[in-house]
């Protein structure tokens, strides 16, 4: 069977796309460069150069694709223009969709956040959760107004489903969208002493090969329109990283550095991004989330998907495991 997938150079594309491949089905994979394409290797994995923006590099990636995935989105801190927000995460799932349409392809599964939903105050939030604080960023802003561009579709007649990961980390790409497997390498090498505001805010962390397999149940059992969050186990920051040294062995005496001192270093970055348009390491808008509490339940998932995450020492002992195998560097 041949499969679409979408952003499959990014941090859980790339999972997805190989796990497709090693299960079988040969993959469509739509890159946006030559030299990324290059981290996709294998003999069913075929790169379609292209993006979410150009209907007609979609319209080849699609053809003869039985069923697509598409987690190409924009997830930087920053953009020199604020729409670029909208025109990947809403007009590139809309000319994926079309693509789709075109080409016969039965159902997609799209890739969105879990940050939609909003912090929580108090009880778990779910896919029923009203969001009660306004959007932080211009990435969550974009991924909810995706989500009803998709529903108006499904009522239309598409089958689409879309998947909603919490913080994922595990073996990939050390890149922004796997922030938190950064963070662990360089607790691991002794660069890490920071807890953000008092460290008794709570996440939600998910091991990436869940977020996987729940992308494949999601194509198998998921409903037409719904939206599924993809979670594991809801931690705070000081028992993330509790559970970290238990593991390692290592035990590193960490700071809590404010979260009022951490969004005036977001101003300075801000500045200069706007400046000399070189990306900041991050930006208020984002900081402002490590205010609040982001619990999530996965309970719709569980029983709907039937999947099953695993806790978090089980996945942060398998990170660290693979972070330890990986060559030096230099």
């Amino acid at each position: 069977m041949k499969v679409l997938v979408t952003g499959a150079t990014g941090y859980v594309g790339q999972r997805l796309a190989h796990r497709l491949a090693d299960g079988g089905a040969t993959v469509h994979a739509l890159v946006r460069s030559a030299e990324k394409a290059k981290a996709l290797a294998h003999p069913r994995i075929e790169p379609f150069l292209g993006n979410v923006a150009d209907r007609a590099s979609l319209d080849r990636a699609a053809a003869g694709c039985v069923v697509a995935y598409h987690a190409a989105a924009m997830v930087s801190v920053w953009a020199k223009d604020r729409e670029d927000y909208r025109r990947v995460n809403v007009g590139g799932t809309l000319n994926l969709l079309d693509a789709a349409t075109v080409a016969g392809i039965e159902r997609v599964v799209v890739t969105s956040t879990a940050g939609v939903f909003g912090p929580s105050e108090g009880p778990l939030v779910d896919e029923a959760t009203v969001r009660r604080v306004p959007f932080f960023n211009d990435y969550e802003s974009s991924k909810a107004e995706m989500h009803a561009a998709v529903r108006e579709r499904v009522a239309a007649g598409a089958d689409v489903v879309i998947v909603c990961p919490t913080r994922v980390y595990g073996p990939g790409p050390l890149v922004v969208a796997n922030g938190f497997t950064m963070m662990v390498e360089r607790y691991l090498a002794g660069r890490w002493r920071a807890l953000p505001g008092n460290g008794r805010r709570s996440g939600n962390y998910v091991y990436v090969d869940d977020v996987i397999e729940g992308h494949l149940a999601a194509m198998a059992k998921g409903r037409p329109g719904e939206a599924y969050i993809l979670g594991g186990e809801n931690a705070t920051y000081r028992e993330f990283f509790a559970t970290l040294a238990a593991i390692t062995g290592i035990g590193r005496r960490l700071y809590p550095v404010p979260i009022a001192a951490l969004v005036a270093f977001a101003h300075t970055e801000q500045k200069r991004a706007d400046w000399f348009g070189r990306k900041p390491l991050i930006t208020p808008s984002w900081l402002r989330r490590y205010g609040y509490d982001w619990a999530n339940s996965s309970a719709k998932a569980e029983a709907e998907l039937g999947y099953a995450p695993r806790n978090l020492r089980q996945g942060l002992a398998l990170t660290v495991d693979w972070l330890r195998g990986l060559p030096a560097e230099g």
